[in-house]
């Protein structure tokens, strides 16, 4: 009934808290948890087979399997006591993400077999045993609605520093803002085929994340649904693809983000033959937004007010103005902070 992916790579310390979520899942459906270690080197590996061991029942001839490709080691297996929890652990060879090689293929077949879809990083964890049986049972009964998430808390450390309630369940708010927190979410896996049928032949290569084109291509199919209540822990990194602590690599995501956010725009024309100049000019303020924000947060504001100023043409005058206003803002508060420190 559902696919999960984890792609896991040096997160020791955290994987456990991963497959516990997994495994406390408390569902009237089978799910199968595809876990990808992508050749870590911090001993994660045998985190993994240690779980395995003390968990799931390995001499299962009915259901256990072990294979080996040349490109990685396979192990699937059913939990001893959740007996609708199964693992398919996929230990790589070599490190797929700096080949910029997919692993996909992989667990095709499991993604093929299910209905639902659901992704959680091996550094975050869901921490309701109900997360998948509410989710499924809501888009079971609701045809209407192709996706399912819910507010995060966040994790730093060993400190609980906030909660993720960001309610944007429709395509022009998504745009505008991704507040869709990947951890939490579960949709339809059809419409995940039809995406890449319909949007990855068309899209430019190097985008830097796989989650958010696929939200805003879901708006554009169905309602998404959203659950006021945190189901899960986003564990905030201190660096990671969303958060860097180099000042271009954040650029340069940053932008990422904008490029995507005007290839959708394009592709919702496109589908709906209506051509949406109010909501282009909205997404265009935040696309400044974003990159601004990333200059603010390194106190870089000549970088700001430069990259501002080579940007004068695509605002209005209003906006431009009110853009500039925060860049003097944000200058005299990092100036006043640094004074006081």
């Amino acid at each position: 009934m559902v696919c999960t992916r984890c792609v896991t790579f040096n997160q020791a310390p955290y994987i456990v808290d991963a497959m516990n979520g997994f495994t406390m899942q408390q569902t009237t459906f089978p799910f199968v948890c595809t876990i990808i270690d992508d050749a870590s080197t911090d001993g994660e590996l045998e985190v993994i087979r240690q779980y395995l061991q003390e968990h799931f029942d390995l001499e299962d001839k009915f259901v256990a399997l072990n294979e080996e490709t040349d490109d990685y080691v396979l192990c699937y297996a059913r939990h001893k006591e959740n007996r609708n929890c199964h693992f398919a652990v996929l230990w790589l060879k070599y490190n797929h993400y700096s080949r910029h090689k997919s692993i996909m293929p992989y667990i095709a077949a499991w993604k093929e077999n299910s209905k639902y879809y659901a992704i959680c990083e091996g550094d975050d964890y869901w921490t309701s045993s109900q997360k998948l049986q509410r989710q499924v049972l809501f888009l079971e009964q609701n045809d209407d609605y192709v996706m399912s998430y819910s507010q995060a808390a966040v994790r730093s450390g060993d400190d609980m520093v906030g909660l993720r309630k960001f309610k944007t369940c429709d395509f022009e708010s998504i745009v505008c803002f991704n507040g869709i927190t990947t951890l939490t979410v579960l949709f339809r896996e059809e419409l995940r085929e039809r995406y890449n049928d319909e949007v990855v032949p068309i899209a430019p290569g190097g985008w830097l994340m796989g989650d958010y084109p696929i939200w805003l291509y879901l708006s554009l199919k169905g309602k998404i649904h959203y659950i006021a209540e945190p189901l899960g822990v986003y564990r905030l990194q201190s660096e990671s693809a969303s958060h860097s602590a180099d000042l271009q690599k954040s650029l340069d995501f940053a932008d990422n983000v904008c490029q995507v956010r005007l290839f959708f725009m394009d592709y919702a024309e496109r589908i709906t033959g209506v051509r949406n100049a109010k909501l282009r000019k909205k997404v265009a303020v935040e696309n400044m937004k974003r990159m601004l924000s990333v200059y603010y947060s390194f106190n870089d504001f000549a970088g700001a007010k430069n990259y501002l100023k080579g940007n004068r043409k695509k605002l209005s005058f209003l906006s431009f103005f009110i853009l500039k206003l925060k860049v003097i803002k944000e200058s005299y508060i990092a100036g006043w902070k640094n004074v006081y420190r």
